[in-house]
């Protein structure tokens, strides 16, 4: 039982961890809201992948199982662990979106999510992605009163940042493939 919510929390947890520190080095754009209030957006947002792969593989517990490196990266960018409501609340709607956006393609009868017997086309966790990254882009900015601008840089932040991780990791099964391939052929 423990290896069902144990290993993927501290494994997704890490990736989730190591993808958002890859975003505070990639480059960032500050924005203007139209209330004056200023929003820092990464070109460049890996962990949204983080949270379509986690969302697709686990559904709704990946909600669950994102929250420790979720907050661990809070705790990094702010330097506390105290937070406002809506330091609270922002993270949890990021987290939730992508869970929700595969739900609800499975109710309007686009069932993409991993289960037995069912094989995943890269373009529709991609898709799937892409819709959750409008959710979270206009719910999120919304909900704390950001203007379009903001949510443009929030929603290209996660594209570009989704695609990258979903790049780089059909490069590394790429190369496991070719690395097993020369393996039953005896290769070096």
């Amino acid at each position: 039982m423990w290896q069902n919510w144990i290993l993927p929390t501290l494994v997704i947890s890490h990736l989730y961890l190591a993808s958002y520190w890859v975003a505070t080095w990639a480059p960032n754009f500050t924005i203007a809201s139209d209330n004056g209030v200023f929003a820092t957006a990464s070109l460049f947002f890996m962990p949204h992948g983080v949270r379509v792969i986690a969302a697709w593989l686990y559904g709704w517990r990946s909600v669950l199982i994102l929250i420790p490196g979720t907050y661990a990266a809070h705790f990094l960018r702010v330097g506390s662990w105290s937070m406002s409501w809506a330091e609270f609340i922002g993270p949890m709607f990021g987290v939730s979106c992508a869970a929700f956006c595969f739900w609800l393609l499975a109710r309007l009868g686009a069932d993409w999510r991993l289960r037995p017997g069912f094989v995943a086309n890269w373009k529709d966790v991609l898709l799937a992605g892409s819709l959750a990254a409008v959710v979270n882009a206009v719910g999120s900015n919304l909900l704390f009163g950001n203007g379009w601008p903001v949510v443009a840089g929030y929603f290209f932040g996660d594209i570009i940042g989704m695609l990258a991780l979903f790049g780089v990791l059909m490069l590394v099964f790429r190369a496991l493939r070719m690395m097993h391939f020369r393996a039953d052929r005896g290769e070096n």
